[in-house]
């Protein structure tokens, strides 16, 4: 078989719910579709098999990934050794083995490295995860020994790679996460309403800054909501003064969506309080829907709106700022229209297609 008839790549993904970095794949997957047979590897259920199954991004899905408790260490071993069993036994008619993050990478190296397969990791992380921190070293020794192609979707998650000793900064490309317009634009919006809209969408996660939320909506009086449900028990209190804010008539918790257009199709601003990211999916579904946004100063959210471009950067961890920016978004109609033009235009950069170009060329398939 000619270098020509490799067109199967392997993904490696192992959360079993959709987040940026899944819905990313997801997107990714579909948008090869005639290009590449596509191969998943990854839980046997969830949320996110569910997703390609139900898009149909996959020709075939491994399920070999066991979020079991129990001889974690051991699973993940006896998974590393069928996957890389799997891509020594198809090595001939592989382009690339796609690991989707560095917690993924340790499933997908020994792969790699014995199929002699050409390998791509995509960081999406903010944060080092366990295994770079216990495998790191022996991942140093075996990378070199592997076609390794590298991918981030921010400067800061490149950094992160790199600051590990993974890799050389320079030879990470800034790959950002496809968003597609069909999945996340609003069809149609109500006539404008005298009050104006904010939300918080996503999950209610530290990281996220969720904790500062019910401060902010307290200082900026407007038509909230909140398109998020309960999942973390750390948070608790943080509900409680959530639903004490309902019950006063000062927001409305609509729970998570499963189709984010109902959401924007409501919204006037979006409020992204994160203290930690890589990207900030949410920042850039709004500005695909010309909706300014409030968001922290953090590095990846600074790139996405640019200097007060497409939405308004406020400190991390201050509610007081936070709120600020957004009671002078809610009372100036025409900062609200020249942002949300200016977000539509960045978002040039998140399209699907140019996404895929990019990491079609580091498979070798272009």
């Amino acid at each position: 078989m000619s270098p020509g008839d490799r067109r199967t790549v392997l993904f490696v993904s192992v959360p079993t719910g959709v987040g940026g970095s899944t819905r990313s794949l997801a997107t990714v997957m579909a948008s090869l579709d005639g290009e590449a047979r596509r191969v998943l590897a990854g839980p046997p259920i969830g949320r996110f098999v569910g997703l390609v199954d139900e898009q149909g991004s996959a020709e075939q899905r491994l399920a070999i990934v066991d979020h079991r408790r129990s001889l974690r260490p051991l699973r993940r071993a006896w998974t590393s050794l069928r996957l890389a069993v799997w891509a020594v036994r198809h090595r001939k008619e592989l382009a690339a083995i796609h690991a989707n993050g560095l917690k993924e990478l340790s499933l997908a190296l020994p792969a790699a490295l014995l199929s002699r397969v050409r390998l791509v990791v995509w960081v999406h992380n903010f944060l080092l995860p366990p295994s770079v921190k216990l495998l790191g070293p022996v991942w140093r020794l075996l990378l070199p020994l592997c076609d390794t192609r590298w991918a981030a979707v921010s400067p800061l998650a490149a950094d992160l790679a790199a600051g590990a000793g993974l890799v050389r900064r320079e030879r990470v490309e800034i790959v950002p996460n496809p968003i597609d317009p069909g999945d996340v634009v609003a069809e149609e919006r109500p006539d404008p309403d005298e009050l104006v809209t904010v939300a918080y969408l996503g999950a209610p996660r530290a990281y996220k800054g969720f904790e500062h939320l019910p401060d902010i909506v307290a200082r900026a009086p407007a038509r909230w909501l909140v398109f998020s449900h309960p999942t973390d028990e750390d948070l608790a209190g943080t509900w409680e003064r959530l639903r004490a804010l309902e019950a006063e008539g000062r927001l409305e918790i609509r729970g998570k969506l499963t189709d984010v257009r109902q959401a924007y199709a409501e919204c006037d601003v979006v409020v992204c309080p994160s203290v930690r990211e890589s990207f900030c999916r949410v920042a850039a579904e709004a500005m695909l829907n010309g909706l300014p946004v409030v968001g922290t100063d953090l590095e990846p959210i600074r790139d996405l709106l640019g200097d007060d471009e497409a939405g308004l950067v406020v400190p991390v961890a201050q509610p007081k700022a936070a709120a600020a920016a957004v009671s002078r978004l809610v009372a100036d109609a025409g900062l609200r229209a020249r942002l949300g033009a200016a977000g539509r235009r960045r978002a040039s950069a998140f399209a699907p297609a140019r996404v895929r170009d990019q990491l079609a060329a580091l498979y070798g398939l272009r």
